[in-house]
């Protein structure tokens, strides 16, 4: 038969043995306990606080006339259907910037059909009022071997943004 492990083991050289009927204190335990508590939902605050931060922060940009200018003018390209299908669907990250103040948006987020993947970059400005997009592409077939469709605009006059 196997020793059986002792249910009484002996405290460590140079430790006090525990008082009977109290069993030995852990060491990494904290020696006021009063304390662990605020830690812990302090801890639970701030990673919660930054998780919905980066949520709001990504997904903003969806409610923007522009992302939805952009997401209408990708539905009506042939060469959406034909790389992307349809339906496709945009990813929850909307990375980018819009600037409503002067009248600009770049904008950059996947998409995903049911024939294929892409990566979308639009560029947009506001012209009397109304958005209207002066470059958009969309990256298609991965890094190494993909290629870029520009469908709106000249990639060579693409404004860089700072």
């Amino acid at each position: 038969m196997a020793d059986a492990p002792d249910p009484h083991p002996q405290p460590a050289a140079g430790q006090p043995a525990p008082a009977p009927g109290r069993p030995a204190k852990l060491p990494w335990f904290p020696k006021r306990k009063k304390f662990l508590i605020p830690i812990v939902l302090l801890l639970s605050a701030i990673v919660f606080g930054l998780a919905f931060g980066l949520v709001i922060a990504f997904t903003s940009n969806k409610q923007t006339e522009p992302y939805k200018l952009t997401m209408r003018t990708l539905q009506d390209s042939p060469q959406v259907r034909q790389h992307i299908g349809t339906p496709f669907e945009a990813g929850w990250a909307v990375l980018g910037d819009v600037k409503a103040d002067e009248g600009t948006a770049d904008l950059m987020f996947k998409i995903k059909g049911p024939v294929g993947e892409g990566a979308v970059r639009s560029h947009a400005e506001r012209v009397d009022g109304r958005w209207e997009i002066r470059h958009l592409d969309l990256g298609v077939g991965g890094r190494k071997d993909g290629q870029v469709i520009t469908l709106i605009g000249d990639p060579d006059d693409l404004p860089i943004s700072q």
